[in-house]
């Protein structure tokens, strides 16, 4: 593969002889046409695949709100690709049907964020889910964000809320958000300095 940057190609795309030309976020992208590919989808291909599957759920789920969720990103990486490599290899290995299961059978460790302000987690308590960022507190200050979404597989109903924190909230260490649970739902929170260079930990949670 080679990076192009050349008055000459501009933006090229499709096949120019034996070379392939795309353009990807502003980049013009040179590979070799593979003329003759080799799929003979063996055992191990098809586990690397369904680990992709189940990457993808998680991804779908949680993308509305991974604006600020991986500050370590490469300058082209998008947060498709930054969520999909954190993840996949702690996907289960034989498809499931939603995030959900996805948690479910994973249990701890499937990531949301990965900044370094601190953790952040969320538990349930009766119908609300309560946000806890004691671990971030002393990196943060009034104006920063926290961003929430959850997704309820009982009805459908997905909640997104993004929140500039007061100070009063910091000195708690918590937000407590209301959302009537169902029959099981998935989501996560982490929480991002107001520009965006960073954020806390956190890890998808499922009640």
């Amino acid at each position: 593969m080679a990076i192009i940057d050349s008055v000459v190609i501009g933006t090229g795309r499709k096949k120019v002889g034996e070379v392939t030309l795309s353009t990807i976020k502003g980049r013009t992208i040179a590979r070799k046409y593979q003329s003759h590919v080799s799929n003979p989808n063996t055992k191990a291909q098809q586990k690397q695949r369904n680990k992709l599957y189940n990457a993808l759920l998680v991804y779908h789920a949680i993308k509305n709100i991974l604006s600020y969720a991986f500050p370590k990103k490469g300058k082209y990486e998008s947060n498709y690709n930054a969520s999909v490599s954190a993840n996949i290899g702690l996907m289960p290995i034989v498809r499931v049907a939603d995030a959900r299961e996805v948690v479910a059978t994973v249990g701890t460790g499937v990531i949301m964020s990965n900044g370094s302000l601190g953790k952040t987690i969320a538990t349930a308590a009766n119908d609300n889910v309560v946000i806890d960022f004691t671990a971030a507190v002393q990196n943060l200050v009034a104006g920063d964000i926290l961003m929430v979404i959850i997704n309820d597989y009982g009805t459908g109903k997905t909640l997104t809320e993004t929140i500039e924190l007061s100070d009063a909230q910091i000195t708690a260490g918590s937000v407590e958000i209301e959302f009537s649970q169902t029959t099981g739902y998935v989501g996560g929170a982490y929480i991002a300095k107001a520009n965006g260079k960073d954020c806390s930990q956190s890890e998808l949670f499922y009640f």
